[in-house]
């Protein structure tokens, strides 16, 4: 084993998922994110991905798990229970990742690592590529115009259900709107032709 994935299983088996060197930031577009205090060389290992291993995954809309294949075993790390560990708020970045996971085993379980993918300067956030087609996750989709939009100009509206409450707070295709005291959601999660939702 080399000395970083070493350092992994003692992490795993230590239950440092918090690292002192990592810190939660918030963005306005993608929510939370992962930052690091500190320079991190190129294959260093950051943390793991802790949470509940399962077989199956109870909400598929659920984004807050981890699915590992090695060979024809899936496992699924189910990290939805809020906490306070790390791992579970790495932001996609399917173009120019600085970060990649490698499984490593602890106990007959599989743990989906971190290491730096290049030399990582402080405060830089921390982003690895979740995998899958281009479309797979809303953020990763766009609408490009076929005109020239003048400033100002109506493009199209969010279109969907309004609800004063949200069923599913994991769920991605809701509008939150917040007017002096009262918020209300358009829940678009029902696939449809309209482009707002994407």
């Amino acid at each position: 084993l080399s000395s970083e994935t070493e350092r992994a299983r003692i992490a795993i088996i230590n239950k440092i998922n918090a690292p002192e060197y990592l810190a939660i930031y918030n963005d306005e577009n993608k929510g939370r994110g992962i930052k690091t205090k500190k320079e991190l060389l190129k294959n260093e290992f950051i943390t793991y991905y802790h949470g509940v291993h399962r077989e199956n995954v109870e909400n598929e809309k659920d984004h807050y798990y981890f699915e590992l294949q090695i060979g024809r075993k899936r496992t699924y790390i189910d990290a939805s229970k809020e906490d306070i560990s790390f791992g579970r708020l790495f932001n996609d970045n399917h173009k120019t990742p600085n970060v990649h996971v490698k499984p490593v085993q602890v106990d007959g379980l599989m743990y989906p690592c971190y290491f730096a993918s290049r030399n990582i300067k402080p405060f830089e956030e921390l982003e690895y590529n979740y995998g899958g087609p281009e479309d797979s996750y809303f953020w990763r989709r766009g609408i490009k115009t076929k005109k020239e939009l003048l400033e100002n100009e109506f493009i199209t509206y969010y279109h969907g259900v309004h609800r004063e409450n949200v069923e599913n707070e994991h769920d991605d295709y809701y509008f939150e709107l917040q007017i002096g005291r009262k918020r209300t959601y358009i829940d678009a999660s029902k696939e449809d032709i309209s482009f707002g939702r994407k």
